[in-house]
């Protein structure tokens, strides 16, 4: 039931994308799950299965990833984090500080100044590291308000075969039932599974939520209806199992009976790289983020997004 975002982030975010991972000598066992790579601590191979991990979408294995990122950080240059197969629930979130060296304002700022960056997977001041997603291997951010993947000043890193979705989902979809000319409201229903656009993270001033960006699509085929920009939505009331949204836009006859998106959107991104040089992605799918499923600062450049 997600084809309609999925076509919008596919137009707007370029999901497809990835790195290539050598493996050569690696083979393949059952200690950590069928047709998976098991850990070999001594070659620098860390497969999150062996740490714990269980992949089944509820289990929190938050701890799991961060012991198998501490462990290939220890071992050093040419470590490999192998992620199997399954549906890996990340509840926790972690922060990364580190040296802020460009410039503010036309001004040069000291090593004294700090970045602070917050997400579910966050790796800082990391180089020559290989993350292999096997296939199936899906990461599930599970704070809609926050980051995914975080690269603060990483040189050189990997990144093969992710998948990434969030739960709850950091957007809505449903269909316009009905409109009100004269007071810039219309009526919407929401798909099954889908969250309630009034939930707290759709509109809450301590999330820093930047808008609730509202899109509308054909019906018929999913595209955007390109004489309606993205527009902001001022006021959520609930009637029934119905939403009445409140813009200061125009409302348009055409617009009843069409389908739509809202997106809680706030400067949070599924995979977030700021100041990362020579950095990889191949075959990295995103279907749901806060912002963008891509998002890139700074830095000196050279990354390479391949699919």
């Amino acid at each position: 039931m997600r084809k309609d975002f999925s076509i919008m982030i596919k137009r707007f975010a370029s999901i497809w994308l990835g790195a290539l991972c050598l493996l050569n000598g690696c083979g393949y066992a059952d200690s950590a799950g069928p047709e998976t790579i098991p850990s070999n601590t001594e070659h620098g191979i860390f497969n999150v299965r062996d740490y714990g991990a269980l992949g089944d979408g509820k289990t929190n294995d938050s701890a799991a990833f961060q012991q198998a990122k501490a462990d290939a950080l220890a071992y050093g240059d040419g470590a490999l984090i192998i992620v199997p197969a399954g549906e890996y629930a990340l509840y926790n979130v972690s922060d990364a500080i580190a040296p802020w060296l460009y410039p503010f304002d036309g001004g040069i700022s000291s090593a004294s100044n700090r970045i602070t960056e917050r997400g579910h997977w966050v790796f800082c001041q990391v180089k020559n590291l290989s993350i292999k997603g096997e296939p199936g291997a899906k990461l599930i951010m599970m704070n809609p308000t926050e980051a995914g993947l975080v690269f603060l000043q990483c040189r050189n890193i990997r990144v093969e075969g992710i998948s990434v979705d969030y739960d709850p989902l950091p957007f809505t979809q449903g269909n316009v039932e009905q409109i009100d000319y004269a007071n810039n409201r219309f009526t919407v229903t929401i798909d099954s599974d889908y969250p309630r656009p009034n939930l707290d993270y759709f509109g809450s001033e301590k999330t820093r939520l930047q808008a609730r960006r509202f899109y509308l699509m054909d019906v018929q085929d999913g595209d955007f209806l390109r004489d309606i920009p993205p527009f902001d939505i001022q006021q959520i009331e609930q009637e029934g199992d119905s939403f009445v949204l409140t813009t200061n836009r125009e409302i348009k006859p055409h617009w009843k009976g069409e389908r739509f998106v809202m997106i809680a959107r706030r400067p949070k991104h599924a995979l977030r790289m700021i100041d990362t040089g020579g950095m990889t992605f191949e075959d990295i799918t995103v279907y749901s983020a806060p912002a963008q499923a891509f998002n890139e600062m700074t830095g000196p450049g050279g990354n390479q997004y391949l699919n």
